[in-house]
C-alpha cells in the first residue's frame, strides 16, 4: 500500500502487548516473513504444523501469491515458531484445532479465515488506542519486514528483492521510499564532507 510505513520497535512492543493471541501471531508472522496479508490469511494449520511439530518453513500456494506465478516458501524464525505453537495450543484448548482450518480463524466461523477488513479494523483500533501516528495498515507488516531485512542484509537490494519475492528491483526500491530520514541526515552533513 502506497504511503504506509513500517512499525518501529517501540510501537511493536506496544502493539504486541495489546493484541490477542491470534492477532499477535498474525502480526509476528507478517513482520518476520514478509508475506502479504492475503498470503498470511491463506495459511492453514496443516501448512505450519506437521507430525506434532511446527515446521521450519511455510509454503504459500501459488493461488494466494500476487500475480499467481509461483508459490512462496519462507523460513519461520524462532519467534514466529513460538507464536504459532502458542496459537495452536490455544486452538486445541478451545477445541477449534483442525488441520485443514485456517491458522487465523474468524471468530464467527472458525473454518474460515479472519478477513482483510477485520485486520484493517484492528490497525485502526490500535492507532487510536495506542496514539500511533502516520499511515499504518496491513501492508505495514510487510514494510516492517522490508525495513528490517534491508538493515540485516547490509542494504543489499538484490537479496532484499529475493526476500520480498519481487520480480523487479524497482518494486523493492519503492518499498524503501520511507528512508527519507537518511537523506535528511545526509543533507545536514553535506558541508562536513
Amino acid at each position: 500500500m502506497k504511503g504506509c510505513r513500517p512499525i518501529t520497535k517501540e510501537e511493536q512492543k506496544k502493539i504486541l502487548a495489546a493484541l490477542n493471541i491470534r492477532d499477535r501471531t498474525l502480526f509476528i508472522l507478517g513482520m518476520t516473513t514478509g508475506f502479504r496479508i492475503s498470503e498470511l490469511l491463506s495459511i492453514k494449520i496443516q501448512d505450519v504444523y506437521e507430525n506434532g511439530e511446527i515446521v521450519e518453513k511455510v509454503y504459500v500456494r501459488r493461488a494466494y501469491v500476487k500475480k499467481k506465478t509461483a508459490g512462496r516458501c519462507v523460513k519461520l524464525n524462532k519467534q514466529a515458531q513460538k507464536a504459532i505453537e502458542e496459537l495452536i495450543e490455544y486452538y486445541k484448548k478451545k477445541k477449534t484445532f483442525k488441520l485443514d482450518w485456517p491458522l487465523f480463524q474468524s471468530q464467527k466461523d472458525r473454518s474460515k479465515p479472519v478477513t482483510r477488513q477485520q485486520i484493517s479494523n484492528i490497525f485502526y483500533k490500535l492507532k487510536k488506542e495506542l496514539h500511533l501516528t502516520g499511515k499504518l495498515n496491513t501492508h505495514s507488516l510487510r514494510k516492517t519486514f522490508a525495513d528490517r531485512m534491508y538493515k540485516v542484509l547490509d542494504k543489499d537490494l538484490f537479496k532484499l528483492q529475493r526476500a520480498l519475492a519481487h520480480e523487479s528491483i524497482n518494486s523493492t526500491v519503492k518499498y524503501l521510499s520511507f528512508k527519507e530520514e537518511e537523506i535528511d541526515e545526509a543533507i545536514e552533513k553535506i558541508f562536513e564532507v
